[in-house]
């Protein structure tokens, strides 16, 4: 019979304890079992054992409670695989997690996994293959984004049916882009979004998402948003039946919804098609650094940016400015001050 993992845990606690020269702290023991927590509880969710809004919710501040909820409950060892590992991180991508914290995060499971391998518990390590987070000095990881060409090359991807899939679903994947690329939901947004999010209010349209904290924000969107969604809508309609207001928005062939890692499989397989390279691990979030990227690109000031995006910080949102230098540099280039400039020192 095989252990429950809190008790796997345990054990490679008091190995790393015994092996270490200098024994571990209690703080190192305490950051140790909060790693292995708040990783376990996003594989949990996605699995559809956990308490998925409020981890769709929870920040890197979640990370104490995490330790005490005793999330690596829910699992067994046949959970922990590559896939469900990675879907996970890319989760705390979307959570804002600095680059430092997920790094330290995956060492902890890289040590863990590697134990639980080396001792027959797995009879391979899961991590092996996952890529260690860089750090970014200047602009996190929001400069994985689309370039317009990019965006192009998928849309067209997308709006064709695949014909390698047993069910293509082209409406249901196109509004998927239309909704993560038009409006900078982040993927756990549109993935709780219902059908009853987008409305007209006040002659505009508009997405009702619940992001972090459970804090509301209502988005606007562009009519080709609205028009891509109800077609997919009403595809969904023929295929499984009309859905109620307060269904699920986004659903797989068989009706279920979707959840982070089908999301990802998803994203992952229209960027294979459209020949679009992104790092593991960043998938769905980069259609919203996108959107972000293109409204600081347009001149949109960053206290509208920060609204729109749900941003706790304007200092977060701010990020994005670094990332389009060579833009600004050029729209500095044609302030009618120049002229001015050049006639009087002419």
């Amino acid at each position: 019979m095989e252990k429950p993992l809190p008790v796997l845990a345990d054990e490679w606690i008091r190995y790393k304890r015994t092996r270490t020269r200098r024994g571990l702290s209690v703080a190192s023991e305490t950051a140790y079992r909060a790693d292995l927590a708040a990783v376990a509880r996003r594989v949990a969710a996605d699995l559809g054992r956990g308490p998925e809004q409020e981890l769709a919710t929870a920040g890197a501040g979640a990370i104490a409670g995490a330790a005490q909820s005793e999330p690596l409950a829910l699992l067994g060892l046949d959970d922990l695989t590559e896939d469900n590992l990675a879907s996970a991180f890319a989760a705390l991508v979307e959570a804002d997690y600095a680059a430092s914290t997920r790094s330290r995060m995956l060492s902890a499971w890289r040590g863990w996994c590697r134990w639980l391998a080396r001792t027959g518990h797995l009879s391979v390590d899961p991590t092996a293959a996952l890529e260690t987070p860089a750090a970014r000095a200047s602009s996190g990881d929001a400069d994985i984004y689309f370039s317009p060409d990019e965006l192009a090359r998928i849309v067209d991807a997308v709006a064709q049916p695949d014909p390698r899939e047993d069910a293509p679903w082209p409406e249901r994947d196109l509004a998927l882009v239309a909704l993560l690329g038009g409006s900078g939901a982040r993927a756990s947004e549109a993935i709780e979004a219902r059908v009853g999010a987008l409305r007209q209010e006040n002659g505009s349209d508009t997405l009702h998402v619940v992001g972090k904290g459970g804090k509301r924000r209502t988005i606007p969107v562009a009519p080709e948003v609205v028009t891509a969604v109800q077609r997919y809508l009403d595809s969904r309609a023929r295929r499984l039946g009309a859905p109620a207001a307060s269904d699920r928005l986004f659903v797989r062939a068989d009706g279920r919804p979707l959840n982070r890692q089908a999301l990802d499989y998803l994203v992952d397989k229209w960027l294979r098609r459209a020949g679009v390279s992104l790092r593991p691990g960043e998938l769905a979030h980069a259609f919203r650094h996108t959107y972000a990227v293109h409204l600081v690109q347009m001149g949109v000031p960053l206290p509208q940016v920060q609204e729109l995006l749900g941003h706790a910080s304007l200092t977060t949102t701010a990020r994005y400015l670094r990332m389009t230098g060579a833009e600004l540099q050029e729209a500095a280039l044609v302030l009618p001050l120049r002229r001015y400039l050049a006639a009087r020192q002419g």
